[in-house]
């Protein structure tokens, strides 16, 4: 078995931007992941099975609204729910819109939530809001509990291409009609931007 994770994640407590002028969560967490996996299926498709783990959060299901067009610049910014959810859940309709184009060939694609685990760092300011930190210092579980959870996922079978998976079950999500939008948004940052390169 051949297995690709993409366990691009950060939290930031601003608006940044990358280089390219897109914001900083959608590069990392949205774009960054679509174009390894692109780099990297050549490699993957020989697996057998060959399986794509992407890294998502259930912190999307606070989202009320979601307009793909504001993924690079987001108009405010907000804590947790903010660009790091829209971006979590960016990545999670781009892998279920990408799904059935790998599965033909033999490629399972899949996201997974691996919960709130305790990744905060000493002196650092992350994107958590303040509320929240005591909580997860205290009572967040080791992020090796994660790590189980996506590793968890290469037990999937290819009929279960696309899917999003939180605390260990297949789960919905919102704004899936937006997945073929958030797909060609990222296809377009790779064909135009990276592959020129």
């Amino acid at each position: 078995m051949d297995a690709l994770f993409n366990n691009a994640g950060g939290s930031f407590s601003n608006l940044r931007f990358s280089p390219q002028g897109r914001e900083l969560h959608y590069e990392i967490q949205t774009v960054a992941p679509y174009i390894i996996t692109m780099e990297l299926l050549d490699l993957v498709k020989r697996g057998n099975p060959a399986i794509v783990i992407q890294t998502s959060s259930d912190a999307f299901n606070f989202k009320r609204s979601f307009v793909p067009e504001d993924l690079a610049n987001p108009p405010k910014f907000q804590k947790l729910i903010g660009p790091y959810a829209s971006t979590k859940l960016a990545i999670t309709l781009w892998t279920h819109a990408l799904a059935q184009e790998l599965k033909r060939e033999d490629v399972t694609i899949i996201s997974i939530d691996p919960g709130n685990n305790n990744t905060m760092r000493k002196g650092r300011n992350g994107g958590l809001p303040w509320i929240m930190q005591p909580f997860i210092r205290l009572f967040g579980p080791h992020p090796s509990v994660g790590a189980s959870r996506l590793f968890n996922g290469l037990e999937k079978s290819p009929n279960e291409a696309g899917l999003y998976i939180s605390k260990g079950k297949p789960a919905e999500f919102k704004f899936r009609q937006h997945a073929p939008k958030v797909l060609l948004q990222v296809q377009a940052v790779y064909e135009k931007e990276f592959l020129p390169l």
